[in-house]
């Protein structure tokens, strides 16, 4: 799937939180999938299957990235279908994609690293 380009104030703060280090990704091939209390999947769905109880019952949606960055084996994505927040993740062994942890602002995201 071909993502967005960032706009120049998404690029700004960027490099000033990630230095160099950021990846804009261009295209995801795998899936995306964010954390949700009433989500449609079970973790085990989405990812390597988990040992813990705690971790197999957490619940997902699947969605549609439309931006996406790698920095410090983190990713940080915004999403079509919770257009108004960002989320950071991990890219589980698997392939795809974890969200768990979101903002409305992509600057609070950026000063959790």
């Amino acid at each position: 799937m071909k993502l967005e380009h960032f706009t120049e104030e998404e690029m700004r703060l960027i490099a000033y939180y990630c230095g160099d280090e950021a990846k804009v990704l261009t295209e995801v091939e795998n899936h995306c999938y964010v954390f949700d209390l009433k989500g449609k999947y079970l973790y085990n769905e989405c990812f390597e299957k988990a040992n813990s109880d705690y971790f197999a019952n957490k619940r997902y949606n699947m969605v549609r990235p439309i931006k996406i960055f790698e920095f410090a084996k983190y990713y940080v994505m915004k999403c079509e279908e919770y257009d108004i927040l960002w989320f950071k993740g991990r890219l589980d062994a698997n392939g795809n994609y974890e969200f768990d942890t979101n903002s409305d602002e992509l600057v609070y995201l950026l000063e959790s690293f």
